[in-house]
């Protein structure tokens, strides 16, 4: 095999190597969103400033979907029970 032959294969080997650790490495998953005892928690600093940069913190792990336009259509199965 000539020098470009070889170049080419071991582009096209370290490409093989990439896509299969890229299919090997699970995706990070986000964090959980915040329940009702994050703001409580939240409600009992007592500092202004570190209470605002708690619940800043808070709202950028709240789960956010625009909907530009269009319809949304939800279909449940089973029963939906509202508490208040």
């Amino acid at each position: 095999m000539d020098k470009y032959t070889k170049t080419i294969l071991t582009i096209i080997a370290a490409a093989a190597v990439l896509v299969a650790a890229k299919l090997y490495m699970p995706p990070e998953s986000p964090p959980p969103p915040p329940v009702r005892g994050d703001l409580l928690a939240i409600r009992q600093i007592t500092d202004p400033q570190q209470r605002r940069a708690a619940f800043t913190n808070l709202l950028a792990t709240l789960p956010i979907v625009w909907v530009h336009g269009g319809n949304i259509d939800a279909s449940v199965s089973g029963s939906v029970e509202i508490d208040r």
